[in-house]
């Protein structure tokens, strides 16, 4: 994909009026399903997925469609127009749930939380903006995992 037109969409997704965090409920979730049907994907298909089962999907690849990568590759590939998702855990946050944000293509960032360049999101959540990772995913934990959508891979043979 084009990454001008991925930043386009991805500044579009944060500025959505439904996703504009409200009652105490976020929707990261919804954020990141609408970026990967963008993409032609399906592995989100799953009616209210919440951001942990989607970090399984993507952590277990069983449709053979995502690849764990660094923070300088998942940037990289950003940049050229890929879907790169940024993930954690309820379990690994200590939190209520989970949280999932496509990398937002520009330059990595200085995070001064984590004294080290960080790759930019556009995070739907507490705050919707395009921001770097440590201020989405607590520095505490470093950075999350990311994931590579490769819409051409043909899932592992599990028999």
């Amino acid at each position: 994909m084009d990454p001008k037109s991925l930043r386009e969409f991805l500044d579009a997704l944060v500025k959505s009026p439904d996703l504009q965090p409200r009652d105490g409920l976020t929707f990261c979730n919804i954020g990141a399903k609408r970026t990967l049907e963008y993409f032609g994907g399906k592995d989100f298909y799953v009616p209210n997925i919440v951001a942990d089962t989607m970090y399984s999907l993507l952590s277990s690849n069983l449709s053979g469609k995502w690849s764990r990568i660094d923070p300088e590759f998942a940037s990289e590939q950003a940049n050229e127009g890929k879907l790169v998702f940024a993930a954690l855990p309820s379990w690994v946050l200590t939190g209520g749930h989970g949280h999932i944000a496509p990398l937002f293509p520009a330059p990595m960032e200085y995070s001064e939380s984590l004294k080290m360049k960080v790759c930019m999101i556009s995070n739907v959540g507490k705050v919707n903006a395009v921001m770097r990772t440590s201020q989405a995913f607590p520095p505490r934990w470093g950075n999350p995992q990311f994931y590579l959508y490769v819409p051409g891979a043909i899932a592992p043979y599990a028999g």
